[in-house]
């Protein structure tokens, strides 16, 4: 008896010092010049972690250049499909 009390408490105790988490923000890291500037626009769908690297989609566009990634601090914007939409055919 006197162990499950002691892990109950144990347990107890770490679950109020971990429970707490500070405020989220969000920022926007991938700036719309950025995009501009290799995609020619800047219709941000989403985009997902890739693992090391970010990778965005966009409405279609000039060229249909649809898809592009980032690394991981939203900078060295490149074109990641030049035809991303024969993917989809």
């Amino acid at each position: 008896m006197m162990k499950k009390a002691t892990w109950g408490s144990l347990s107890l105790f770490l679950m109020a010092t971990v429970a707490w988490a500070g405020p989220v923000t969000f920022t926007t890291f991938v700036t719309t010049s950025s995009l501009d500037a290799v995609v020619g626009q800047s219709g941000v769908i989403g985009f997902a972690y890739a693992g090391d690297e970010f990778v965005g989609s966009l409405y279609s566009g000039t060229n249909n250049l649809q898809l592009y990634s980032t690394n991981l601090t939203g900078g060295n914007v490149q074109v990641r499909c030049p035809h991303s939409e024969q993917l989809f055919r």
